[in-house]
C-alpha cells in the first residue's frame, strides 16, 4: 500500500472514532427521567434553567447538574391537575361541622395538599404568628390526630399563606369584573406605632344575584396623610383591580384630606367611560362620623351631673373589693341590670352613654352603697356624691343620647342598606333637636347641649344643597316610601313652603340620574342612525332610488317623534314615572332593598 493511502485510511478511521464518541457523548446526555414527559423546559432572561408544569403551569429550576429531578417528581405526586393524582384509598365516615353550625355525615379521606391550605386559611382567619406551626403543643396536637401530615417551618406556612391570598385576590377579581353593578368604596387612613401611614379600601357592591357584597381591595402603606397622596392611592388600586367605570360614590369622614383626595378623584373619574353625572355627587360624608361630633359638640358643655356619676363609677372601679361589695349592695336592693359598670373614654361619646345607662339603673346600689361605706363620701367630695336630681338629669340626657347611640350603630353595620333610610335618620334627629331647643324640655344643660347640637347638625345638613343628593333618592326609590312619603315627611318636619321645594328638588333630582342612566346605557343602533333626518339628507345628494316624498315623511316623522320626546312625553310613559305611579308597598312585606346600594 503506498504512503498516500496509507493516510487516507488514517483519516477515515479517525473520522469514524471522532463520530462514534460525538454519538456517545450525545446518548449519555439525553433526558432519561419520565418527569420531562411532563414539563416544558426553557432558559429565562437571567440564562437559568427552568422547567414548567404542564397541568398547574408552577415553574422549578431544572439544571441536573445543579438541581436534579427529585423537585420535579415530588410535585407531580401532589400537583392537583396531575391526571394520575386520583383520590384513593379508604375513606372514613364522620360528622362535619359547616360554617352555619349545620351537621352532616361525610366520607373524608387524608390529603397533604387540602390539609395545609386549612391550615393556612386558619392562620389567616385567627390572626395567628407564622411561628405557630413550631409550636410543641402545635406539633404534639397534630401527632396525635394525623401523624401522616408533614409540619412545615414558618417559612413555609407564610408562602402559603401568601398562595391562599394570590387565590382569593383571582376569585375577587373575577366577582368584581363579572359583576353588572355599581361599586361604593369607603376609605380611611390610619398610622400605626411605628409612625407608618396605612389606608385602607373597602367595596361594597350588590352582586348579580342580589346579595349585598363587602370586600377589602386593599391595605397598604401610602406616603402621608395628604389628600392628593391619598387620592393617588386609591387610583392606583382601582387600576390594579380593573375597576374604572362602575365606581358609584365613596364615603370618608370629614377631614379636609379627605375633601382634598376625592376632589383628585371626582377630576379622574370624569374621564372615565360610564360615571354617573361626571362624578358631581361621588363624595359621601359618613354619616356616623358626623353624628360623633354633634354630640362631641354638645358633651363638651355638659352639665356638672354627669361628672358626679362619672367620679362615681371610676370609684367603685378602682379595686376589685369595692366592686364585690358594690355587687353586694345591688343584690339587697334587688338592682335587676346584670351589666358591668362602665368608665367612659373622652374620645368615643357613645362610651359616655353607655356609662350613663348601665349606672342609672344601679342608683339603688349607689345609695346604699353611700349608707353603709364611709370612706365613698370623703373621697368624692370634690365632685359630690350623686343626688336624686343628678340621677334624674341623667335620665333625661341617657334617652335623649339614645336616639344618636342607635343611629350610630345602625349606619356603622355592613350587613345590610341604609340608603334607603337616610332621609328618615336625618329629619328624626333634626325634629329631636329642635322640640329640645324650642322648650320641650325643661332642665337647662340639655337645653344648652341641644342648642349646640343643632349648630353642629346645621353646619352639615342644615339645607339639601349641604348633603349627596344620591343619598336623598333613595327614599324614592325605596317601594314602600316613594315621592308621596318624602314629600309628607318633608312638610311636617320643615312645613308646607320649605318642605314642598326640597321634595321637588330631590324628585327633579331623580330624573336627572334616570335619563343619565339612559345616557349610558343606551346603544347605538346603526338603523336609527341610517333614518335620522341628517343622514337622510346626506343620502340625498348621493343617491337617486329613494323619491323625495318618501323622505320628507320620514324627515317629519323623526322630527314628531323628537318634539313629543321633547314635550313631555318622558314624563309620561318612562319606567320611572310608572314605577312612581305604582301603590307603595307594606312594611311588613319582604322586599329585597339591596338595588338601592347600587341604584
Amino acid at each position: 500500500m503506498s504512503q498516500g493511502n496509507q493516510v487516507e485510511v488514517d483519516n477515515a478511521v479517525n473520522m469514524d472514532n471522532n463520530n462514534t464518541g460525538k454519538q456517545k457523548k450525545l446518548r449519555a446526555s439525553r433526558k432519561r427521567s419520565f418527569v420531562w414527559d411532563h414539563y416544558e423546559s426553557f432558559v429565562n432572561t437571567k440564562g437559568e434553567h427552568k422547567s414548567m408544569c404542564r397541568y398547574c403551569d408552577k415553574e422549578y429550576f431544572s439544571d441536573t447538574k445543579v438541581h436534579g429531578t427529585s423537585t420535579l417528581r415530588n410535585h407531580l405526586k401532589y400537583c392537583q391537575k396531575y391526571p394520575d393524582n386520583k383520590p384513593s384509598g379508604q375513606t372514613n365516615l364522620t360528622i362535619q361541622t359547616g360554617d352555619g353550625d349545620e351537621r352532616k355525615m361525610v366520607g373524608l379521606r387524608f390529603e397533604q395538599q387540602y390539609a395545609r391550605k386549612a391550615l393556612a386559611h386558619m392562620m389567616v382567619v385567627d390572626e395567628l404568628p407564622f411561628k405557630f406551626v413550631e409550636g410543641k403543643g402545635f406539633r404534639h396536637f397534630l401527632n396525635v390526630c394525623q401523624p401522616a401530615f408533614h409540619i412545615m417551618s414558618r417559612t413555609t406556612m407564610a408562602r402559603d399563606c401568601y398562595q391562599l391570598y394570590v387565590e382569593k385576590k383571582k376569585k375577587v377579581a373575577a366577582l368584581l369584573k363579572g359583576n353588572i353593578g355599581r361599586i361604593c368604596l369607603t376609605t380611611d387612613t390610619w398610622t400605626s406605632i411605628q409612625r407608618i401611614n396605612y389606608m385602607c379600601l373597602t367595596a361594597h357592591y350588590v352582586d348579580n344575584d342580589w346579595i349585598l357584597r363587602k370586600k377589602v381591595l386593599n391595605f397598604c402603606p401610602i406616603s402621608s396623610h395628604r389628600g392628593i397622596d391619598i387620592g393617588k392611592a386609591v387610583e392606583m388600586c382601582l387600576i390594579k383591580w380593573g375597576i374604572k367605570s362602575n365606581v358609584f360614590t365613596i364615603t370618608v369622614d370629614n377631614a379636609t384630606t379627605n375633601d382634598v383626595a376625592v376632589n383628585y378623584l371626582q377630576s379622574k373619574f370624569a374621564n372615565w367611560d360610564k360615571c354617573v353625572l361626571e362624578g358631581k355627587w361621588l363624595h359621601v360624608r359618613c354619616i356616623a362620623h358626623i353624628m360623633n361630633l354633634i354630640v362631641q359638640d354638645g358633651l363638651s358643655h355638659i352639665g356638672g351631673s354627669v361628672d358626679s356619676i362619672r367620679a362615681a363609677v371610676k370609684y367603685i372601679r378602682q379595686s376589685p373589693q369595692r366592686l364585690k361589695k358594690f355587687r353586694e349592695y345591688a343584690q339587697l336592693e334587688k338592682c335587676t341590670s346584670t351589666k358591668s359598670l362602665i368608665l367612659d373614654v373622652p374620645t368615643r361619646w357613645n362610651s359616655t352613654y353607655m356609662m350613663l345607662e348601665t349606672a342609672q339603673s344601679y342608683e339603688k346600689a349607689f345609695a346604699r352603697y353611700d349608707s353603709e361605706e364611709r370612706h365613698y363620701r370623703d373621697d368624692l367630695e370634690k365632685t359630690g356624691v350623686p343626688t336624686a336630681a343628678d340621677w334624674a338629669n341623667v335620665r333625661r340626657l341617657a334617652k335623649f343620647l339614645e336616639h344618636f347611640y342607635e343611629l350610630t350603630l345602625k349606619v356603622s353595620d355592613t350587613n345590610y342598606v341604609t340608603t334607603n333610610t337616610f332621609l328618615d335618620d336625618i329629619t328624626s334627629i333634626y325634629a329631636l333637636l329642635k322640640n329640645v331647643v324650642s322648650g320641650g324640655v325643661r332642665d337647662s344643660s340639655l337645653l344648652d347641649m341641644a342648642k349646640l347640637m343643632k349648630s353642629k347638625y346645621d353646619k352639615y345638613y342644615g339645607s339639601l344643597e349641604k348633603c349627596n343628593m344620591l343619598t336623598l333618592v333613595a327614599s324614592m326609590l325605596d317601594p314602600t316610601r316613594k315621592d308621596d312619603y318624602v314629600e309628607v315627611l318633608l312638610v311636617d318636619v320643615y312645613g308646607e313652603i320649605e318642605g314642598s321645594s326640597m321634595c321637588n328638588m330631590i324628585k327633579e333630582f331623580l330624573y336627572q340620574l334616570y335619563d343619565d342612566y339612559v345616557r349610558i346605557h343606551s346603544t347605538s343602533d346603526p338603523s336609527m342612525e341610517a333614518s335620522h333626518p341628517s343622514s337622510l339628507f346626506n343620502q340625498r345628494s348621493t343617491s337617486t332610488v329613494m323619491e323625495p316624498l318618501i323622505m320628507l315623511k320620514q324627515k317629519v316623522r323623526m322630527e314628531m317623534k323628537r318634539r313629543k320626546s321633547e314635550s313631555g312625553a318622558r314624563h309620561s310613559k318612562s319606567e320611572l314615572d310608572r314605577y312612581l305611579k305604582e301603590e307603595t308597598e307594606d312594611e311588613g312585606d319582604s322586599i329585597d332593598r339591596g338595588f338601592r346600594i347600587c341604584l
